[in-house]
């Protein structure tokens, strides 16, 4: 590992909202308490509709016994309806988590209604989730009502941590403002916590991603009370442009409520007036909305913008009751919207849209009705109208559409004493017509286009490269995974090309065995490679180099313009060609071979035909099917004029008793292989299968006495396979007492380059791309300094890493808390799915990656990165190149000499201000 000391600047940092489909393919949700338990008329719906093609729905509520299966054309959509027991009451624990899974995308609104009280609110799938959000209640209560949100939990235990913003009481406990409440939740749980007291801005934080849904039992203004309720979206999908348009049918006002994660200003344009909000992490800003006036609002970071429509008095007989809708980010506009016409509802539609867009849409592929009356926004490119729609006899459903641009639609209803709103079913995320980048397949599928709408079909199934070794005493896997002990010392063909395809290069891969010690086991001795005229000889011992027709040679090598070449990667030889044959030998008794799959059927000898079936392995060169092993190697045996050698073993093959095969698969032995808790390779057993390398471990070490030069041997064996395979072992030479010895002038790494520099080419290691040796990942570190109270010198206030499209962010401003694009979070947090993590050590803030990189900020003036030796010679920036040469750290990056430290700086400026920023 190489350690960088960095002590100096840094540089500007964007980031992109991310845009906000609403359809997935799993979901799981919560009812929160309507009014009261037990009232008049309770319903409980979800409106599903298929984006894709032969979508098979299954909604599920294991405790309460209740399942429903549907399968859906591309554009249908179903109702179903859940049982009553799905409503929680009170602060409480709730297992009736509602789960849908689809085998295609599809969009899901939930109802939650009961006699004159009733609200819906969209359904985000869970790759929507996250694990921050801040909960809006409305203030106004009736007596007896309560501001409420739950939380529901995912397929995983989780832990979240609330901080409270009102008293909230819950499992014998009274958690008051500015304390903290941790909950865990077990998979597929929910949680509904109830309060009398404002909690808007209360935090919720969770260790893996949950769904958020607040609201109130019953709240009112200008009519009656009624049930409000929406599904948050989390911090880090919130945008920072929104258009509210107004309701026609209020004649006072309704209420616009802006929250901030962090210190934010938010500017709203009103009509032509124009106001600046300052707001502090939680805050929660109140703005009055009156027709016909539109709100306009830009932030300088993502906020959460909902609507509360206050309800309005028409008559003495005549009112609409209250709703709530979370108000659509400019950035996460959809293109297609499904709308549910409700029954006992005058349904509206209220869309916002850019002016130069207004004719191209389209509901239910006619032009919208005359009647519509479009409105410019003050001071924007954006229109809004109102349209109404109604109940069709025998379809309820409608779809608004368009097919130029991105727009926002949401679906509100009113009727006496009631009400309901929130966004219009999402059924097309991007512009323009139906098409495969709106959808998600998964990893055997692929995208195409029918009748109009996307859909999932299986993908051509593509073959892996086959791959056969022989190892040990020799022990043999065909490139079907058959395996079988040979013990013959004669020269055998592993692999060559058999088939009759023209176009497939000619090549054969041959072994010669040798008795090493006792007569009754055998070794690979040499390694020979027959391929584009060239013949290979890698004989035992001559590590490092290998005979080419004859004349020996030191690697690297490369022939036939680059069609072939040699390397040294590890302890192996590594003969490359550029039609997929890739053949390795330890220069002991390790051998492995790799064919590309176009291969396929058409291979012959020790390693099989590669034609998927095992059974047929043992195929001799006159077609027949060998008796067992010994019929079969002998059958592929090359003669060698004056060699000496056997089939089989002299005086028969030896066994080991059944006590001492127990002995060397303990834990301390051959286990360690298989070892699964603390195990130093049990990352790998996915992968690779364990145990066969556990079986010819313990043989292996048997017939070698006990002597742990066997075990050491075969550990390494199963090392490379799993490297190979890209998977990262743990260090096993510590737990087997199996010391490196390393030649002269090397030193031993775990997973350290593959690809060693060579005076052929020296920046070899910089192009690598051979297993324990992943390709780079791109990555900054940058700072930003500041001057305090001395002008002569500067400190350290800001550094960012960026890295996996993450940008993060530890300053001076924020102890204690970080900024992930532009967001602030608290710590330890996971991000990437794992592949970066950022922890608290002693006074610093550790950022963590999975590929090695490790930076460090005391948020004050102490910057720390750690690189691993893979990026040697890879790097610029303040902290050098890297290549172990100090004298030449101040060459600039496209530069062929060092510069002086002023002007090597002034060119690392990687902001406006030159100044200030630095790249290290």
């Amino acid at each position: 590992m190489g350690t960088l000391l960095l002590l100096c600047a840094l540089g500007a940092f964007l980031s992109c909202p991310s845009n906000a489909g609403g359809a997935g393919r799993e979901f799981a949700l919560s009812f929160m308490l309507n009014y009261a338990p037990n009232y008049d008329s309770p319903h409980y719906q979800l409106y599903i509709t298929a984006v894709q093609a032969n979508a098979k729905v299954t909604v599920k509520v294991p405790p309460l016994n209740f399942k429903q299966e549907k399968t859906l054309n591309a554009g249908e959509r179903v109702t179903i309806s859940l049982p009553t027991g799905v409503e929680m009451h009170g602060s409480k624990r709730s297992p009736n988590t509602v789960r849908i899974e689809a085998s295609a995308d599809v969009s899901v609104t939930s109802i939650n209604s009961k006699q004159y009280t009733a609200d819906t609110s969209v359904v985000y799938p869970t790759t929507e989730w996250g694990t921050e959000y801040f909960i809006f209640t409305p203030a106004s209560s009736s007596y007896g009502s309560y501001k409420e949100f739950s939380v529901t939990n995912g397929k995983e235990s989780n832990k979240l941590e609330i901080f409270p913003r009102g008293t909230i009481r819950f499992e014998g406990r009274v958690y008051g403002s500015g304390s903290r409440m941790v909950v865990d939740l077990q998979p597929y749980e929910s949680v509904q916590l109830q309060s009398v007291h404002e909690l808007s801005g209360t935090r919720v934080a969770s260790q893996h991603p949950v769904a958020v849904v607040t609201g109130h039992t019953c709240t009112w203004r200008f009519a009656k009370c009624n049930h409000v309720y929406e599904q948050l979206l989390p911090v880090s999908r919130w945008g920072s442009s929104f258009i509210v348009p107004p309701l026609t049918f209020q004649s006072k006002f309704d209420s616009v409520f802006l929250q901030a994660s962090q210190p934010t200003q938010a500017t709203v344009h009103h009509g032509n007036n124009k106001k600046v909000f300052t707001l502090v992490r939680g805050q929660t800003v109140e703005i009055h909305s009156s027709n016909p006036e539109t709100l306009s609002i830009q932030a300088d970071h993502g906020i959460q913008v909902l609507m509360l429509f206050n309800g309005v008095t028409r008559s003495w007989l005549l009112c609409y009751d209250p709703f709530l809708m979370a108000i659509l980010s400019n950035d996460h506009f959809c293109s297609s919207y499904s709308l549910e016409a409700l029954e006992g509802f005058e349904n509206k539609a209220l869309i916002v849209a850019r002016t130069s867009a207004m004719s191209e849409l389209r509901i239910d592929g006619k032009n919208l009705p005359r009647n519509v009356e479009w409105k410019k926004v003050t001071g924007t490119d954006f229109s809004w109208a109102e349209m109404s729609y109604q109940q069709i006899p025998g379809n309820n459903k409608h779809t608004v559409s368009s097919s130029g641009s991105r727009f926002a639609l949401y679906s509100i209803g009113v009727s006496q004493m009631n009400g309901y709103g929130t966004q219009g079913q999402c059924i097309q995320p991007g512009s323009g017509s139906f098409s495969c980048s709106s959808i998600t397949c998964s990893a055997n599928e692929v995208c195409e286009v029918k009748g109009g709408f996307p859909s999932c079909v299986p993908k051509a199934v593509e073959r892996k490269p086959g791959t056969c070794w022989a190892t040990g005493d020799p022990h043999y896997r065909t490139f079907d995974g058959r395996h079988f002990d040979f013990m013959g010392t004669c020269t055998y063909v592993i692999a060559k090309n058999c088939g009759k395809d023209d176009h497939l290069p000619d090549f054969e891969v041959l072994a010669q065995n040798e008795n090493r010690g006792s007569l009754r086991v055998s070794y690979v001795a040499v390694v020979i490679v027959k391929v584009y005229g060239v013949i290979i000889t890698v004989v035992r011992s001559e590590t490092g180099r290998v005979r080419i027709d004859n004349s020996l040679w030191s690697l690297p090598i490369t022939l036939k313009k680059d069609k072939l070449t040699m390397i040294q990667s590890g302890r192996s030889v590594v003969i490359e060609t550029d039609f997929g044959l890739t053949v390795r030998y330890d220069w002991e008794h390790n051998l492995g071979v790799t064919l590309s799959s176009s291969y396929a059927g058409k291979t012959c000898g020790l390693c099989g035909n590669f034609n998927d079936n095992p059974n047929d392995d043992f195929t001799t060169p006159s077609g027949t099917q060998a008796g067992g092993a010994v019929a079969f190697g002998s059958s592929w045996k090359v003669p060698v004029k004056g060699a000496v050698c056997r089939d089989d073993c002299v005086g028969g093959c030896e066994r080991c008793e059944n006590s001492l095969m127990t002995i060397w698969g303990g834990d301390m032995f051959c286990g360690l292989i298989t070892l699964i808790i603390n195990g130093p390779f049990s990352k790998c057993h996915a992968v690779i299968d364990p145990q066969a390398y556990l079986e010819n471990c313990k043989y292996d070490v048997c017939m070698g006495g006990g002597l742990r030069h066997f075990l050491c041997r075969t550990l390494e064996a199963y090392t490379e396979a799993c490297q190979i395979a890209g998977i990262q072992v743990q260090d096993w030479r510590k737990m087997a007492r199996c010391t490196a010895k390393c030649p002269a002038n090397s030193y031993y790494e775990l997973c350290g380059n593959a690809c060693p520099a060579t005076c052929s080419d020296p920046n070899t290691s910089s192009k690598c791309k051979r297993p324990c040796d992943p390709e780079l990942v791109p990555f900054e570190v940058l700072v930003q300094n500041d001057h305090r109270g001395h002008r002569v010198v500067s400190y350290t206030k800001l550094v960012e890493i960026k890295v996996h499209s993450l940008s993060i962010v530890i300053t001076k401003t924020h102890k204690g808390l970080i900024m992930v694009n532009k967001e602030l979070v608290n710590l330890p947090v996971t991000l990437d799915d794992g592949r970066v993590s950022v922890f608290k050590s002693g006074w610093s803030a550790v950022v963590k990656t999975n590929f090695g990189l490790k930076v460090s900020f005391n948020w004050y003036g102490a910057v720390f990165v750690t690189l691993p030796s893979n990026y040697m010679g890879a790097v610029c920036g303040l902290c050098g190149n890297y290549n172990g040469k100090p004298q030449d750290d101040l060459t600039p990056k496209n530069g062929d000499k060092p510069v002086p430290t002023s002007r090597f700086c002034r060119q690392l400026a990687s902001g406006r201000d030159p100044r200030m920023r630095r790249r290290l």
